[in-house]
């Protein structure tokens, strides 16, 4: 099976990402443009899920086998240590490091 058709919709959901969105006060009315971060971070956190579930990766007690294919996949698109990232419950420091602009020797291979 292709999963590069899945890839292709799944993968930028995970770069819409955006921290900042989640650190707001609480109590300030939120307007349209927070609402709609807060959704492409939920869409990211379902997408990173998502990801994790089809490659078998993820490690919550998921019926979901491994798939050698798709993890791979992952592991060049993403880099290993990124894709093992895909086993956390909260994918939050995934999703974190995949849209900072700070370079460091782990993630390096993800700033294109």
């Amino acid at each position: 099976m292709s999963y590069w058709f899945l890839f292709r919709y799944l993968f930028p959901l995970l770069l819409q990402y955006d921290s900042t969105a989640e650190d707001s006060d609480k109590t300030e009315s939120l307007g349209v443009g927070s609402s709609v971060q807060i959704a492409k971070n939920m869409h990211a956190v379902r997408a990173s899920q998502a990801l994790s579930r089809l490659s078998g990766l993820c490690t919550e007690g998921s019926s979901t086998p491994y798939n050698a294919t798709a993890a791979d996949a992952l592991r060049a698109l993403l880099t290993p240590k990124l894709a093992s990232m895909l086993k956390d419950q909260l994918p939050k420091d995934l999703l974190i490091k995949l849209n900072t602009n700070l370079e460091s020797p782990e993630v390096i291979g993800v700033n294109f």
